[in-house]
């Protein structure tokens, strides 16, 4: 992943706002479900990701990240049906 930072707060000595993008990568430990056949689960995914944080003080932060997949997670599906991965993570940080 790579993350830029910038608005340095000289007098805390941190940065106040980043971006950052990437890959990922994902491994289906087990699954479960009465609706699809879980041995058509693809076992490993690979992901992109994009997201932002802002830090309120130096110890204090907050970050949305947004991750979608490459890769359909479900084999042997219909032309007109995808099973993609994709997710937002809102989250509040705290560095000791």
């Amino acid at each position: 992943m790579v993350s830029l930072r910038d608005w340095y707060i000289e007098k805390g000595g941190y940065y106040k706002v980043r971006a950052e993008g990437g890959l990922s990568y994902g491994y289906l430990f087990n699954a479960s479900s009465s609706k699809y056949d879980v041995t058509k689960f693809g076992k490993s995914d690979l992901s992109w990701l994009l997201g932002v944080g802002i830090n309120l003080n130096k110890k204090i932060g907050i970050a949305a990240r947004y991750t979608s997949s490459f890769i359909d997670i479900y084999k042997d599906t219909p032309d007109l049906v995808y099973f993609k991965s994709y997710f937002i993570t809102l989250r509040t940080e705290v560095n000791l």
